[in-house]
C-alpha cells in the first residue's frame, strides 16, 4: 500500500544502489523520473545543472518532491553504466478534510 501525505507537503524519496554483493556503490549515472497524478513526468539526473537529486553517501540518493497535486504519484529511480539498476514506488497525496 502506498504512503499517503497531505496536499502541500514535501515528500523525500530515496534511491539506493548496491553491487551484487550488497555493497553500496555510486552508479555512473543516477536518475529519477517522477510522474504526477495528471500524467506529466519530469526526469531528474544527478550531477547536472539541476541540483534536485542529492547524494547522501555512497550509493544513497534522495529527491524532494513538492506534492502540489492531489492523487497518486509515481517515481522510478534508475542508473545506467556501472551500477545499472532500477526501482520504482508510489505515494498518494490527499486533500485535508479541514480545508
Amino acid at each position: 500500500m502506498a504512503n499517503s501525505y497531505p496536499l502541500g507537503n514535501v515528500i523525500r524519496v530515496l534511491g539506493a544502489f548496491t553491487d551484487e554483493d550488497g555493497k553500496e556503490i555510486d552508479p555512473a549515472v543516477v536518475c529519477c523520473r517522477v510522474r504526477n497524478p495528471q500524467g506529466s513526468a519530469t526526469l531528474y539526473t544527478y550531477g547536472t545543472a539541476d541540483p534536485s537529486i542529492v547524494r547522501g553517501s555512497a550509493g544513497y540518493y534522495h529527491l524532494n518532491i513538492g506534492a502540489d497535486i492531489a492523487g497518486k504519484w509515481g517515481y522510478r529511480w534508475f542508473a545506467t553504466g556501472t551500477g545499472k539498476a532500477a526501482d520504482e514506488d508510489c505515494f498518494t497525496v490527499e486533500i485535508s478534510e479541514v480545508e
